[in-house]
């Protein structure tokens, strides 16, 4: 009986890997440009962007906005707080 179950689950586990793999091939991205690109930037009607194509591509992508690093200020005492603590305690 326990090796029925161990076979069972086995076959399962074995088919749910496949599905999600086939799963995964539909989002996976082709390289290259896409059809729209083509017809946009691809003056010479060949197919492939040539170097200067894909300059032109390039410039009209917009930027990311990417935040600058920031780190955050240090607090700092004025350098006379430390003699005022010894004052107050005498």
């Amino acid at each position: 009986m326990k090796t029925k179950s161990l076979v069972v689950i086995a076959a399962l586990a074995a088919f749910m890997g496949i599905a999600h793999a086939e799963q995964g091939k539909e989002k996976r991205r082709a390289k290259g440009p896409t059809p729209e690109q083509l017809e946009k930037y691809d003056k010479d009607k060949d197919g492939k962007l040539s170097k200067e194509e894909k300059a032109e591509m390039k410039k009209d992508k917009p930027a990311k906005d990417k935040p600058a690093k920031v780190k955050p200020a240090k607090e700092q005492k004025p350098k006379g707080e430390k003699k005022k603590k010894k004052d107050a305690a005498e």
